[in-house]
C-alpha cells in the first residue's frame, strides 16, 4: 500500500536556514544529506508527498528530487522562483477529507483543514489548521503522513 505524506519548508541547499531556524546540522552540505537520508527512509517509491513551498535554494532542483523517493506534488513558496508553473495553493481529497494546502497560513480556507509552511514552527495553527514544515515537526525533518497531520488537527 502507497502512503501519502506532507511537508514544507525543507530548504535544501540553505546555507542561512541553518541559524533562522534553529537546524542542527554542521552546515548545507550535511542538513541536505541528513534530510535527504531521512526523507528515503519513510518515503517508498510509490508514495505520493505533497510539498508546500520553500523546497531548495539551488539553481538546480533536480539535483534534490532526483534522490528523493516518491512522487512530489509541489505546492509555489516563497522561495522557489524556479518553480513559477506551480500553484500556490491547491485543495486534495484524502479519503474524504479535503485539505486545503498552501505554502501560507490563513486565517479562513476553503475547507475543513489546512496545510502550511512558512512560519518553521513559529505560528501556532488555528483549529484544523498547522505548519507542517520541517522545523515544526520535531525529530527527523522528515515529512509526515497525512493520516498524523489529519490526527494532530482534529
Amino acid at each position: 500500500m502507497n502512503n501519502t505524506w506532507i511537508t514544507a519548508d525543507t530548504h535544501f541547499g540553505h546555507g542561512n536556514i541553518l541559524a533562522f531556524a534553529n537546524r542542527p546540522f554542521r552546515d548545507a552540505n550535511h542538513m541536505d544529506e541528513e534530510m535527504i537520508r531521512a526523507w528515503n527512509a519513510k518515503v517508498k517509491e510509490g508514495d505520493t508527498v505533497y510539498h508546500l513551498g520553500d523546497f531548495c535554494m539551488s539553481r538546480q532542483p533536480e539535483h534534490y528530487y532526483n534522490q528523493l523517493n516518491g512522487t512530489i506534488v509541489f505546492v509555489r513558496g516563497n522561495h522557489d522562483w524556479w518553480m513559477k508553473e506551480y500553484p500556490m495553493m491547491a485543495s486534495i481529497n484524502w479519503k474524504g477529507e479535503t485539505i486545503t494546502l498552501c505554502h501560507y497560513a490563513m486565517r479562513r480556507w476553503p475547507t475543513k483543514w489546512h496545510a502550511f509552511g512558512h512560519t518553521h514552527g513559529t505560528l501556532k495553527g488555528l483549529a484544523g489548521s498547522m505548519d507542517v514544515g520541517v522545523d515544526n515537526i520535531k525529530g527527523d525533518y522528515a515529512p509526515i503522513l497525512i493520516e498524523d497531520f489529519l490526527r494532530r488537527v482534529r
